[in-house]
């Protein structure tokens, strides 16, 4: 019987895999890769499509990982490093990112609407197409992101570094 991987205590799922490979392979496979890892260090593991709402994600090493269309809602990545990550089109909504560390991540796409981001680093973090309605970047800094066509209704941008190093006072 093959021991099913669990991250922060959750069943690791892949909705997407491919036709050629069986689910039981894949998840012994990631299992095996993240047994000889620290609880603490997540580092480049694929997690694409992994289920994650709620979970508690705390000051935890996610650098470089896949977690391209996974479900964070909710979670709570407080100081959390996802620097390098790939969270496109991830669902973060709700989520506490507060001081995590998102420098250089891929969020093209992603749903961060009423997000905490507050003091979270996002230097040269690609948000393009993001949804940032109504989260909170309050002391959060964006320099140098990418923030084309991302949406921000109701984003509170209080003490927040802009792309171009400006700092904005809105919602204070």
């Amino acid at each position: 019987m093959i021991k099913i991987p669990r991250i922060f205590g959750i069943p690791l799922i892949d909705r997407w895999l491919s036709p050629n490979v069986r689910k039981e392979d894949y998840l012994e496979q990631v299992y095996n890769e993240q047994e000889a890892k620290t609880d603490d260090d997540l580092s480049g593991p694929q997690m694409s499509s992994a289920m994650l709402s709620y979970a508690n994600i705390r000051n935890k090493n996610l650098k470089h990982a896949n977690l391209r269309h996974a479900d964070l809602r909710g979670a709570d990545l407080t100081d959390t490093d996802l620097s390098n990550a790939n969270l496109e089109e991830a669902n973060l909504s709700g989520a506490n990112l507060t001081n995590a560390v998102l420098n250089e991540a891929y969020l093209f796409n992603a749903n961060l609407e009423k997000a905490t981001l507050r003091g979270a680093d996002l230097l040269t973090a690609n948000l393009a197409l993001a949804n940032l309605n109504e989260a909170d970047l309050g002391g959060a800094d964006l320099t140098d992101a990418n923030l084309e066509r991302a949406y921000m209704n109701g984003a509170i941008l209080c003490n927040t570094t802009m792309p171009d190093g400006s700092v904005i006072y809105s919602g204070c």
